[in-house]
């Protein structure tokens, strides 16, 4: 064998030498491992796929400390305007008890202190009235309904049957007179004239005129408010009263509203010693205690304005009946007369 062939051989065994010193040592690592998992209790065979254990944690000793106090909420309080069955769950559904209604009936605000109270009409009947009267004023007498028409030329005075609006007996006045408010006194029809200044008494079955007396000023609304004194306005915050016979003053009172003059008062009506008033251009009722000049009452009648009137057709015309204690209620041109309850009078 040449040097060269034994250096080849010499070298083959000395890597051979190498790899059984290593093949030893893995064998005996891999002996120590296992020496070590019975040691633990654990089986080689199933040492990697080991079912955890049930042990449950060591229990922390207990903390030292003190209790953190929660921090308040940032959400705001629940509104009371929230629905109280929502908040429980349930749609409110048989909250109620059996026949009653789930919408609470309406109320009304009691006014502010130093107001009067504000009511509004509950209509009772509807009934036809003349589109061609522009009324002026309106009375209840043994069941009919007197009524004065306004305007030059047209201006007269009527009996009307209440249930159907027709007119059954009219009496013209001269052209130049525009007719204004009237009443009953003494058995007798009270008719104004406006700016004319004369007041023509009438018979209230006939219509026909019985005498004339004369006032200064504008004459608009007029009542009866007693034996001794009929109501008249003049179109300012100013009643004035009269005698019935002679028809002069007699006294006046300045009417106001929550301490404020109302002017333009118009038709009058006296029922039970109090003056109930149209306020010109508004939809408004008065009730006026005569003896200071105070407004009881405001009833707001916006509610019975027809559709489709023109400026000047606004509410005028006041009629009480005694026997139901309720008021027919009208206006210029209007093709309705209402029957109405205003409340206590």
């Amino acid at each position: 064998m040449t040097f060269g062939q034994r250096a080849a051989t010499a070298g083959s065994w000395g890597r051979l030498r190498v790899a059984a010193t290593y093949l030893s040592f893995a064998l005996f690592a891999s002996a120590c491992s296992s020496l070590d998992s019975y040691t633990d209790g654990a089986s080689p065979a199933t040492s990697t796929l080991a079912t955890p254990t049930t042990q449950s944690p060591p229990t922390p000793p207990p903390s030292t400390q003190p209790p953190t106090t929660p921090a308040p909420s940032t959400q705001p309080p629940p509104t009371d305007t929230a629905d109280p069955s929502a908040a429980e769950g349930n749609s409110g559904s048989g909250s109620q008890p059996d026949g009653a209604s789930a919408q609470a009936p309406p109320t009304t605000a009691a006014p502010p202190a130093g107001q009067v109270p504000v009511i509004t009409p509950v209509v009772i009947t509807t009934l036809p009235h003349d589109t061609a009267a522009f009324t002026q004023g309106l009375e209840l007498a043994d069941g009919i309904l007197l009524e004065s028409v306004g305007l030059r030329g047209q201006s007269a005075t009527r009996r009307v049957v209440v249930a159907t609006g027709e007119v059954s007996d009219s009496v013209s006045m001269e052209p130049e007179f525009f007719a204004a408010g009237l009443t009953v006194a003494n058995g007798a029809v009270y008719q104004l004239s406006w700016q004319a200044g004369v007041l023509i008494i009438s018979d209230p079955q006939t219509l026909q005129e019985l005498e004339r007396r004369s006032y200064d000023g504008e004459g608009w609304g007029i009542c009866s408010l007693d034996e001794n004194r009929i109501a008249m306005s003049d179109g300012s915050d100013l009643i004035t009263f009269r005698d019935p016979v002679t028809f002069e003053r007699v006294g006046e009172v300045a009417v106001t509203l929550d301490g404020e003059p109302l002017d333009r008062l118009n038709e009058l009506e006296c029922v039970n010693g109090n003056i109930w008033a149209n306020v010109w251009l508004t939809s408004n009722l008065v009730q006026i205690d005569p003896a200071t000049g105070q407004v009881l009452k405001r009833v707001d009648a916006s509610g019975l304005v027809p559709e489709g009137l023109g400026t000047d057709d606004v509410l005028n015309g006041i009629a009480f009946n005694p026997e139901t204690a309720t008021f027919f209620l009208t206006g210029k041109r209007w093709p309705v007369l209402y029957e109405v309850d205003l409340g206590p009078v």
